[in-house]
């Protein structure tokens, strides 16, 4: 175990990791979804008034006159950081001709307890951090002056600061600015400050499997992402949930900002009643900015051998899911959901059961976890937010809908799915993505078999009703429909038994049009027909779509969104440890797991059977896409081969790859230092798209290798991602 130690350690060295340039942190605060965070005081004939919600400044004749406030959240910044810039930010929708001349004040009072006069005061007498400005209609940013990152230092101590929108003359003019009900056009303050932000980086040692007996050392990578450098105390446990079997802490001393540090610890010995450990490493840092990265877990086996099974390419059963007394098998209402927080698959059985369980990708062991208070059957659906909750729908022909708290290990239930335009329940054809916009959560849901479709706000706790999904050549969203957010700005929704595909728009908030839906034809023959049917399930990874198509077959397919192309994938195996041949179907579900670079698959059908799918190499045969019949591919003219990237440093989450000459079959792939492939889009045979966008934003920032491929030629570059 030593010589692994060493090697993971000259593998960081080398790698680059040690210079990992963060710099100072921007980040965009909002008004909460409360009364009177935003609004308009009027000061008329009738007196003072003060009114909620969205914002109004001007003159309304004879003498009515408006100003505008907003409330900003600064919880999220420490009280010690240094505010290095700042922006004040709101949509205006609607103003006089010609528009009014406004500037920004820094209002001295608490707006939401505040009486309408005192409100009023403090707006027209409040220092003016932004000058005057006559805007357009649309998004307005009003960079801040000394004074107003001045008023955030002085605001940071209670949590918020308030801006007011003066009028700057008499005449009669006036504008209309939206307020914090306004969803994804509420006003928000976006702010650059630097602060102490260390994290741990990565647990080095233990991991993967050390033996029984053995000694070895805890090694943790510690990194400072911020601007400030303090001192800070590093703790590691080990356990298996229940007893501690180690806990040691170690005094780090200060990291200089942008750069990071491996911290060693007095070596554990391994216990000799081997199975599942947990390591934690937390740090313990004053007024530390991000708290979501001071904490790592990790999970690793004490075995009495030495040397862990081989993972071979492509789809492989692993442990199956646990038969309780009640021997049920996976039937109708079994879901998936993956949480990146955690690393960790989350299963429901379904059934009408209401068995609810956790596996680990790093050791292949379940984890039996609360049972819902409710049974799953057809309908049930789930998803993870990220952030340590799941979203269940129970389906079921109810309109319940709840939610998982993963570090509680509870259940709570949250308002009801509305009725919609089909006031239907909740039933099959029934699936979920969750999103992140403009800093709030939602969760959409397609509520089949009819065509709703609509959102949960997280942070608001409520629903809102959007346009129906296409209603296609049958107004039925079947068993087997589902949906696949591609982490960036459209939704995929595929409706079974007729196989049209079809894309929503987040930023437009609209349907956008169909794309080609799933082959019926398997790749190869008989070429019989096949409809995706109950048990059909979709997932993003590495850039494209990956599908199970159920209905009694285990063919794969992966969808390329940017050729419009589907591709047959090795098939799911039919004979599995039920030991009778069995196909996808009823009770199938399929997440992504980045951690472990994989899909998960519920192979349903009444069995237990749980499968991997690990990505093939491109230099790898085995596994090698096969065209799907029918299929038409495009070839161009042949240039030298290049490869450009640009962005690099990588700082916003995304570069473009610009390539010519890459000829056959080609592939663009990222490895992180220690040499694992962490993302990968793979083209069409002879097509030279000449660019390829990569959305790097799940990685962590480092030194990475860039990997063009073709048939005969390679070239390779240093990609650095540094947001």
């Amino acid at each position: 175990m030593k010589g692994v130690v060493i090697l993971a350690l000259a593998a960081l060295l080398v790698s680059g990791l040690f210079v990992m340039a963060q710099g100072s942190m921007t980040d965009d605060f909002y008004p909460q979804h409360e009364q009177y965070w935003t609004g308009r005081v009027m000061n008329g004939q009738q007196g003072f008034s003060k009114h909620n919600a969205d914002l109004m400044y001007g003159k309304d004749p004879p003498d009515d006159k408006w100003q505008g406030w907003v409330k900003i959240n600064l919880a999220e910044i420490p009280d010690d950081a240094v505010i290095l810039s700042a922006s004040l930010f709101y949509y205006v929708v609607a103003q006089s001709d010609p528009a009014p001349a406004t500037c920004v004040t820094l209002v001295g009072c608490e707006p939401v307890a505040a009486e309408p006069t005192q409100l009023w005061d403090a707006i027209a007498t409040g220092t003016v951090v932004a000058p005057e400005l006559v805007s357009d209609k649309g998004w307005v940013e009003r960079e801040l002056n000394a004074d107003g990152l001045a008023g955030i230092s002085a605001a940071l101590v209670q949590d918020w600061v308030a801006f007011g929108l003066r009028k700057t003359d008499e005449t009669e003019t006036k504008g209309h600015a939206k307020g914090y009900e306004a969803e994804r056009f509420r006003p928000y303050l976006r702010v650059t400050f630097a602060a102490a932000n260390m994290a741990v980086e990565q647990i080095v040692a233990p991991v993967g499997e050390v033996c029984s007996g053995s000694s070895v050392q805890p090694v943790v990578l510690v990194s400072n992402k911020g601007d400030v450098e303090l001192e800070s105390r590093l703790l590691v446990t080990i356990g298996d949930g229940t007893t501690e079997f180690y806990r040691q802490s170690a005094v780090v001393a200060p990291v200089p900002a942008g750069e990071s540090r491996l911290v060693g610890l007095p070596a554990w010995t391994a216990d000799p009643a081997g199975g599942e450990r947990i390591v934690c490493a937390s740090l313990e840092v004053p007024n530390d900015a991000d708290l979501s990265d001071n904490s790592a877990l990790g999970w690793f086996d004490v075995i009495p051998a030495q040397h862990a099974p081989q993972i071979r390419w492509g789809w492989e059963e692993v442990r199956s899911l646990p038969l309780e007394m009640n021997q049920k098998t996976v039937r109708a209402g079994a879901w998936l959901a993956n949480d990146p927080s955690t690393g960790l698959v989350y299963a429901a059985r379904g059934s009408k059961t209401g068995d609810f369980y956790s596996y680990n990708p790093a050791t292949g062991g379940w984890r039996g976890l609360a049972r819902s208070p409710f049974t799953c059957n057809r309908g049930a659906r789930a998803v993870a937010d990220g952030k340590g909750h799941l979203f269940v729908v129970r389906g079921s022909s109810t309109f319940e809908f709840w939610q998982y708290d993963i570090r509680a290990n509870t259940w709570s239930r949250l308002p009801d799915v509305p009725a919609g335009i089909s006031e239907r329940k909740v039933k099959t054809g029934t699936d979920m993505v969750h999103v992140e916009q403009f800093g709030l959560d939602y969760v959409y849901l397609l509520k089949g078999p009819g065509c709703d479709f609509m959102r949960y706000n997280v942070q608001a706790r409520t629903w809102q009703v959007l346009g129906n999904a296409p209603a296609g050549a049958k107004a039925k969203w079947a068993n087997g429909s589902w949906l696949v957010y591609d982490g960036a700005s459209h939704i995929y929704a595929h409706k079974a038994a007729v196989h049209e595909m079809w894309v929503y728009d987040l930023e437009a908030d609209a349907w956008q049009g169909q794309l080609p839906g799933m082959p019926f034809f398997p790749p190869q023959g008989p070429y019989k027909a096949k409809r995706s049917k109950e048990g059909s399930s979709g997932v993003w990874s590495d850039g494209a779509l990956w599908s199970l198509k159920a209905g009694n077959t285990g063919q794969f397919f992966r969808f390329n969104p940017e050729s419009r192309g589907w591709t047959a994938y090795e098939p799911m195996p039919g004979l599995g440890s039920s030991r009778t041949a069995v196909s996808v179907g009823q009770g199938s579900d399929m997440v992504g797991c980045v951690t472990a670079r994989a899909l998960y698959a519920l192979k349903g059908n009444k069995t237990l059977e749980f499968w991997r799918y690990v990505m093939p190499p491109v230099e790898s045969l085995h596994g090698r896409p096969q065209p799907v019949a029918g299929q038409v591919q495009s070839e161009r003219g042949r240039v030298q081969a290049s490869v450009t990237v640009g962005p690099n440093p990588v700082a916003t989450g995304f570069t473009t790859v610009r390539f010519a000459g890459m000829q056959d079959t080609k592939s663009v792939s990222v490895y992180d230092a220690q040499g694992r492939l962490v993302l990968q889009r793979v083209l069409a045979a002879g097509q030279d798209m000449g660019s390829v966008r990569l959305d790097l934003r799940r990685l962590s920032a480092g030194t990475y290798s860039l990997r063009v491929a073709g048939e005969g030629q390679v070239r390779t570059t240093r990609l650095v991602i540094a947001h």
